[in-house]
C-alpha cells in the first residue's frame, strides 16, 4: 500500500496525535460522520493547570473539524490552493459529541463530528408550492439552506410544475420528495448531493441534482497525452458534471464539465493508482471508474476484497404506515403488503408517513390568501387580502395555517369583497382544534370548504388509499432484491452516488455498472483504506 499524508484540524489548529478515523459519507446525508481517536490524551490535550470541571485545551463541542488526505505531501491548510484543497479534502463538519478514556493503558479522546454538508440540509422547513416548477422548487430549498442568494447549483431547467406541500421536514428529505419519478417524470428517482467547492468563497458547497443515467460511452474527440488536464469528448451530455472516467486501462478524476469539455482535478491524472497515458483520437470513454480485483484488467487494481450479496430476506414485504390525521385530528395508521414478493415469511417495517395526509389535504384544498389586519375576537369579521378565493357566497371553512396549530373556522361569505364573519364562537376550532387567539396580518389561510364538504370518513379512505397506492408501492419498487457489494481498495476521495465498472472473475463479476451508495475511510498511521457500499440502480419504471 503507498504511503499517503495526513493532516487534521480541530478550529484551525492541527493536531498531530491521531490513533485512527473513520469516515463515512451517506448518499442520504443521514450518516456522514466521522470519528476521530486521539492518543496519549493526558500529554496535550489536558490543560492540568485549569480550574475548570472538564480540563480539555482547545477541543469543545461545535469546534470545527477538516481531515486532510492524499499520497503526495500535504501542504498546511493556510498554504494549499482551491485545487488541493478539493483534492485533499475528506471532512469538514463540528464536534458533536465527545468521549473521553482512562485505563491502566490509555488514555484517549474520541471525537464525533457531523458532517457540515448534513448540518446545512438539516434544517427543518415547511414547504408550500402551487403550480411551480420542480426548477424554481429546488432552487427555493436550497436558498433556504445557504441564503436567498445562493447559486452555486446545478439544476436542470424545463421541469415539470407540480404542487408541492409539506409541513416541518429536514430540507434534504423535501429535495427527495420532489425527486420522486411521481414528481420529475424520470424513468427513476433523481439523485442529489452536495461536494466541496473550495474556490467559491462566499457558498463553499456546490448542490448537484440530476437524473440518474446509466453508464454513458462516447469517444476522446482528439488524442491526449500523460499531462492533458482538458479533455474533450465526442459526447458529454450523459456524462455527470463531477467525477471519473475510464479510458483503456487509466483512470481520470474531473471536476466539472463544459458541454463536452472536461476539466482534470488535481492529480487527476492516474487517478488511484493507475498509470497516466497517451490515448488516440477515438479511444472509448466511459463515465465509470473501473474497478479490477483478483486479476489483471482495466482500471484500478489495487482493491483488496468484495464481499457480494443478494437476498430476498433483505426486502421488505408489509409496511405498517402512520400516515397523520384526519380531518377530526385523529391518527391514520394503515398496512399495505407487496403482492410480488417472494420473501418466505413477513419481513415488516414502520413508516413514519405522517405528511401523507397533509398532502391529500392540501391538494383538496381551495387557494389561500392572508388575513389583511390583525383579528383578536372570538367573534366579528375577519379581514382577508383576497377573500375572491371563497369563491360563491355561502357557509365557508378556512384553516389557519399556523406554525404548530392549524385552526379551522367555520364562516360566512357573501361571494364578493373581503369580508369573512364569523357569527359565534362555536364557529372558532372546529373539527377539534385549538382556537388561536391573536391571528395577525400576515397569517396564511387556505379555503378548505371542499375538503369539508368530502367528510370524513372519505378523507380516511382517501388518505390510507393514497398511502397504499402510490408511496406504498414506490417503497415496494425499491424493495426489489439487487445486488449490494463491498469494496475495499487503497484509499481514495470519491463522492457517494459516483458510477462504478466493478469486476472480480473469481466470483463471476464482469464489468458490472454500480453506483456507490455510501462510502467509509479508515485511515491509521500506516494506513488508508475506502470500502465503498454499492449497489444496483433501482429498476425503471
Amino acid at each position: 500500500m503507498r504511503t499517503y499524508d495526513l493532516r487534521v484540524y480541530i478550529n484551525g489548529n492541527e493536531v498531530k496525535d491521531i490513533k485512527n478515523i473513520s469516515i463515512k459519507r451517506s448518499s442520504d446525508f443521514k450518516n456522514s460522520k466521522a470519528e476521530i481517536t486521539l492518543k496519549n490524551a493526558n500529554l496535550r490535550h489536558i490543560n492540568t493547570l485549569s480550574s475548570d470541571f472538564i480540563q480539555l485545551n482547545n477541543i469543545d463541542m461545535d469546534d470545527t473539524v477538516e481531515i486532510y488526505a492524499g499520497y503526495a505531501t500535504v501542504p498546511a491548510v493556510t498554504s494549499m490552493t482551491t485545487a488541493q484543497k478539493l483534492d485533499y479534502l475528506l471532512f469538514n463538519g463540528n464536534i458533536t459529541e465527545i468521549g473521553l478514556t482512562n485505563d491502566s493503558k490509555k488514555t484517549e479522546i474520541k471525537l464525533i463530528a457531523t458532517d457540515a454538508m448534513l448540518t446545512v440540509m438539516n434544517k427543518v422547513r415547511i414547504a408550500n408550492f402551487s403550480s411551480t416548477s420542480i426548477t424554481d422548487i429546488l432552487i427555493n430549498l436550497v436558498q433556504q439552506a445557504f441564503g436567498p442568494g445562493y447559486t452555486n447549483y446545478e439544476i436542470p431547467a424545463g421541469l415539470p410544475s407540480i404542487n408541492y406541500y409539506n409541513t416541518h421536514r429536514p430540507l434534504h428529505e423535501h429535495i427527495a420528495k420532489v425527486s420522486t419519478t411521481d414528481f420529475t417524470n424520470f424513468s427513476r428517482n433523481a439523485v442529489f448531493k452536495l461536494i466541496p467547492d473550495p474556490a467559491n468563497a462566499t457558498y463553499p458547497y456546490k448542490f448537484i441534482w440530476s437524473d440518474p443515467k446509466d453508464t454513458a460511452s462516447t469517444t476522446l474527440n482528439g488524442a491526449i497525452n500523460s499531462s492533458t488536464t482538458s479533455i474533450v469528448l465526442t459526447d458529454a451530455s450523459n456524462f455527470p458534471s463531477d467525477g471519473s472516467i475510464s479510458i483503456g486501462s487509466e483512470v481520470i478524476r474531473y471536476t466539472s464539465k463544459a458541454t463536452n469539455t472536461l476539466t482534470v482535478a488535481e492529480n487527476g491524472r492516474g487517478f488511484g493508482g493507475t498509470a497516466a497515458a497517451s490515448h488516440s483520437n477515438g479511444a472509448s470513454v466511459s463515465s465509470a471508474m473501473n474497478v479490477t480485483l483478483g486479476v489483471s484488467g482495466n482500471g484500478i487494481t489495487r482493491a483488496t476484497s468484495v464481499k457480494a450479496k443478494r437476498s430476498e430476506e433483505d426486502a421488505v414485504n408489509m409496511i405498517i404506515m402512520r400516515l397523520g390525521r384526519d380531518l377530526k385530528n385523529r391518527t391514520i395508521t394503515h398496512y399495505a403488503y407487496d403482492v410480488h414478493s417472494e420473501t418466505k415469511g413477513l419481513r415488516m417495517k414502520i413508516m413514519d408517513w405522517r405528511y401523507v395526509a397533509e398532502d391529500y389535504k392540501r391538494e383538496q384544498s381551495g387557494n389561500q390568501t392572508s388575513v389583511a389586519t390583525d383579528f383578536n375576537t372570538d367573534t366579528g369579521t375577519l379581514v382577508l387580502t383576497d377573500g375572491t378565493v371563497l369563491g360563491s357566497s355561502g357557509t365557508k371553512y378556512i384553516e389557519v395555517l399556523v406554525e404548530g396549530n392549524s385552526e379551522i373556522i367555520e364562516g360566512t361569505y357573501t361571494g364578493s369583497g373581503n369580508n369573512f364573519t364569523i357569527t359565534s364562537a362555536t364557529q372558532r376550532g372546529q373539527f377539534n382544534t385549538s382556537i388561536t387567539r391573536n391571528l395577525v396580518a400576515g397569517t396564511i389561510v387556505r379555503d378548505i370548504t371542499a375538503l369539508v364538504a368530502l367528510g370524513n370518513t372519505a378523507i380516511r379512505t382517501a388518505i390510507k388509499n393514497k398511502g397504499r397506492e402510490e408511496y406504498a408501492q414506490e417503497f415496494f419498487r425499491l424493495q426489489n432484491p439487487r445486488w449490494q457489494f463491498d469494496v475495499t481498495l487503497e484509499g481514495l476521495n470519491l463522492n457517494p452516488l459516483s458510477l462504478v465498472n466493478l469486476t472480480a472473475k473469481d466470483i463471476g463479476i464482469n464489468n458490472y455498472a454500480l453506483r456507490i451508495k455510501d462510502l467509509t475511510h479508515r485511515l491509521t498511521n500506516s494506513s488508508w483504506t475506502t470500502t465503498l457500499k454499492l449497489e444496483e440502480d433501482e429498476l425503471k419504471t
